[in-house]
């Protein structure tokens, strides 16, 4: 069944990416609808609103995340794929760091889980969205600010030593900076990259 616009597009297709685009709410990135695919459909999570999703896509996805990552992704992606990837949720194993895996699981608690996505919300959703713009990875601080911005329960006080307002670290971001950039020097191992390069 064709779009009537003819530009073969099947008109379902739009409805099933604003149904999925419901359930990764602030996960959502418009220019990779397919995230998605690298997530496992857990009914039990907070991040994502899978009662949204109509049972049969629901199957589907379910159907799809048992077939092992080696036969999702038969040609080994290159590190700017990885970069790219979606990071908080995902199944990607070379994205896994330490006994807790994904980054998703030390945030557990409505108040950081909240804090992790309104920083998604302020597209950081990917490794890459968290680099400054030279391509090198955030001080603490950076992170902390890039995660809060808009985020009306966040604190803020005053660095006297600097002269400027900072926002204050919540319970845990600590252990996600740590956990991420781990996860970044992981990837960047993977592709034999040094530090600096």
């Amino acid at each position: 069944m064709a779009n009537p616009s003819g530009d073969g597009t099947p008109s379902w297709r739009p409805l099933v990416h604003r149904q999925f685009a419901r359930v990764m709410g602030q996960l959502y990135r418009e220019s990779y609808p397919f995230d998605f695919l690298f997530y496992f459909p857990n009914m039990s999570s907070k991040w994502i609103a899978l009662r949204e999703l109509h049972p049969l896509w629901r199957d589907v996805w379910k159907q799809w995340s048992a077939i092992p990552m080696s036969k999702r992704v038969e040609t080994p992606p290159t590190f700017d794929m990885v970069m790219n990837m979606p990071l908080w949720l995902t199944s990607y194993e070379p994205m896994h760091y330490g006994r807790l895996k994904y980054s998703a699981c030390l945030a557990s608690a409505p108040n950081i889980r909240r804090w992790c996505l309104q920083g998604a919300s302020n597209g950081l959703r990917s490794l890459k969205d968290f680099l400054n713009t030279d391509g090198s990875w955030p001080t603490q601080a950076m992170f902390i600010s890039r995660m809060s911005q808009g985020n009306p329960a966040a604190r803020v006080r005053l660095n006297a030593a600097r002269g400027r307002m900072e926002f204050t670290a919540i319970e845990r971001a600590v252990p996600i900076y740590l956990h991420l950039t781990r996860v970044y020097e992981q990837v960047r191992g993977l592709f034999n990259l040094r530090a600096g390069a």
